[in-house]
């Protein structure tokens, strides 16, 4: 549902390539060919977000990749879940930064087999800081553009955004928004 373009483009290398090579009979590629892919085409993410970005965002995203759209509407976000909902969900990345401490603090680098389990700790905070940071980055900006709409509901939104920034994904999402948010980040 994300995408088919790739799996027509690919259906002949599927079985040979390189990297992640699929196995794959000559009835099922011919099964793709003739019924499921042209099901899929026009329905896909992909062919959504074709359809409905502007042609600005569309122009940046192909050309520079810069807003990242690319490969989350090739590919979706779940090859790189890092276990939202039994550890960012509950607590947030604050969650896991303070638990990360709590094992820290037991640690002692008089103990040689403790060196690892440090430097991985450590590196743990640093990137729950880093995910406080963006947050607050996010927020700023969101504020930064709403000071400049003139479109009140875009405005608004852009203050909710903002205020959703400013809690996740450091602090555990309150509301399904607050949780897509975290995702997205």
């Amino acid at each position: 549902d994300y995408s088919w373009q790739w799996v027509w483009d690919e259906l002949d290398a599927l079985s040979t390539r390189t990297q992640d090579p699929y196995l794959i009979s000559e009835e099922q590629k011919r099964e793709l060919r003739e019924e499921i892919l042209p099901y899929w085409k026009g329905k896909s993410l992909h062919d959504y977000c074709d359809s409905h970005a502007p042609p600005e965002t569309k122009r940046l995203t192909y050309r520079t990749n810069l807003a990242g759209m690319e490969s989350k509407r090739m590919r979706g976000m779940g090859h790189c879940t890092p276990g939202y909902g039994n550890k960012v969900f509950p607590g947030g990345f604050k969650g896991i930064e303070e638990t990360a401490k709590g094992t820290l603090s037991g640690l002692s680098y008089e103990n040689p087999t403790d060196h690892e389990k440090i430097h991985f700790l450590e590196a743990v905070i640093m990137c729950c800081q880093g995910m406080k940071i963006l947050g607050e980055r996010h927020a700023a900006e969101a504020r930064r553009l709403a000071e400049i709409e003139e479109n009140q509901e875009r405005k608004k939104e852009l203050l909710e955004i903002a205020e959703i920034c400013d809690w996740v994904p450091y602090n555990p999402p309150r509301t399904f928004h607050e949780a897509a948010q975290t995702c997205f980040l």
